[in-house]
């Protein structure tokens, strides 16, 4: 990015084997609205009832859908992730504060840096999502998949999301005032 600073960034987790149309439909995407960030997967973040977020395993999974409300759209790398050029603040690039803040999740840097730079998500109509298989890196390379420790017991991304969110209380407040997040 800091490179090329005027050319897409398309993310893919690697432990996951992907429809051989994944990355057109996330350019057909672009082509529709390319001011976008454009996923095949995401989550909805939900408030409670004190419109507090909920944590991130309360969310909404797996939205696929068109009409999620973009205020509330946390995009999942799993499924592939295409941002436009200037779509993400430019602190984007402070590899320092990123390791210190989610050194385990690039999704919540890159969305906490689109949050900071207003920038809004489009999600891919049925794309993909766990519908492929996944790679089972702990199996075929013996180390422990980064779903696991951001989303199981050890809870990694609540603890990355509160950080990012204290460290910049204006992405809380775009999410808290996004006007959704039903309470599940």
């Amino acid at each position: 990015m800091r490179e090329f600073p005027d050319d897409i960034l398309i993310t893919a987790d690697d432990d996951f084997y992907y429809q051989r149309d994944w990355l057109l439909r996330l350019k057909d995407g672009y082509a529709q609205n390319p001011a976008k960030i454009w996923c095949h997967r995401a989550h909805i973040i939900t408030l409670d009832a004190q419109r507090k977020i909920r944590s991130y395993n309360q969310w909404q999974g797996c939205a696929t859908t068109p009409n999620t409300p973009s205020g509330l759209v946390f995009p999942t790398g799993v499924g592939g992730i295409l941002y436009p050029p200037h779509s993400l603040h430019p602190s984007v690039i402070d590899a320092k504060e990123f390791l210190a803040l989610c050194p385990t999740a690039e999704d919540v840097w890159f969305w906490a840096m689109a949050k900071l730079q207003r920038t809004e998500y489009g999600v891919i109509e049925n794309g993909y999502g766990f519908g492929g298989k996944m790679f089972d890196l702990q199996n075929e390379c013996g180390e422990k998949p980064l779903w696991q420790i951001n989303t199981g017991e050890q809870g990694a991304n609540d603890r990355q999301i509160a950080a990012v969110l204290a460290k910049f209380p204006e992405v809380k407040a775009a999410v808290v005032s996004s006007g959704g997040g039903v309470p599940v």
